[in-house]
């Protein structure tokens, strides 16, 4: 309920041992609390780096201090965002009365996608997996073909993790699809355990 502006008038009456009795009134107005309001640094689009950046918040209103968390678990008006990930990062802004307003700042991350032509699956840690290069800040599909066109391997948000167990040496095909990219990225790509 809105009582914003209402006036109230309160009186006080005091009856003394001898009977006299005194009486004060004071008329108060009743403010609400001002509306929390809370923004954000805004949606920020980065290139791909293994750092993070700034996203700054600012709040006013409510009734007494605010407080701002995000939903990185960081408090202040300041939190950190991947710049190797993109994510959506929320403020929430609590007054003394636990009044809260929320502002959000999304993060996207522009990765270059480069895709090998050869990689080395033979446990020596080196080279042994099909690593995309930016494959991660993306949604994503990888799919990888044999000379025949059958499919030996597919991934939906492809994390950089297949060794080709079971796939024979050779030269396989791939087609990685992204979401932020009109085409497919296609090639060949070699596996070599020797």
């Amino acid at each position: 309920m809105d009582d914003d502006g209402e006036t109230a008038i309160i009186t006080a009456s005091f009856t003394d041992a001898c009977g006299r009795t005194v009486s004060a009134s004071v008329t108060i107005t009743i403010l609400d609390a001002p509306e929390i309001l809370v923004t954000t640094s805004g949606d920020q689009v980065v290139e791909c780096s293994p750092d993070s950046i700034a996203i700054m918040a600012t709040a006013s209103g409510g009734f007494g201090g605010l407080d701002l968390t995000w939903s990185t678990g960081a408090e202040g008006s300041v939190a950190y965002g991947s710049t190797e990930l993109g994510a959506t990062y929320v403020v929430t802004a609590t007054d003394a009365c636990g009044r809260t307003a929320t502002a959000s700042a999304t993060i996207i991350v522009e990765c270059d996608i480069i895709v090998p032509n050869v990689f080395t699956p033979n446990n020596d840690g080196q080279n042994d997996r099909f690593v995309i290069e930016g494959i991660t800040s993306t949604t994503n599909t990888v799919k990888v073909f044999n000379r025949w066109g059958q499919v030996v391997f597919e991934a939906n948000n492809y994390r950089n993790n297949w060794a080709a167990i079971d796939v024979p040496d050779g030269t396989y095909f791939y087609e990685v699809v992204v979401d932020r990219h009109d085409k497919p990225y296609t090639g060949h790509v070699t596996i070599l355990r020797n």
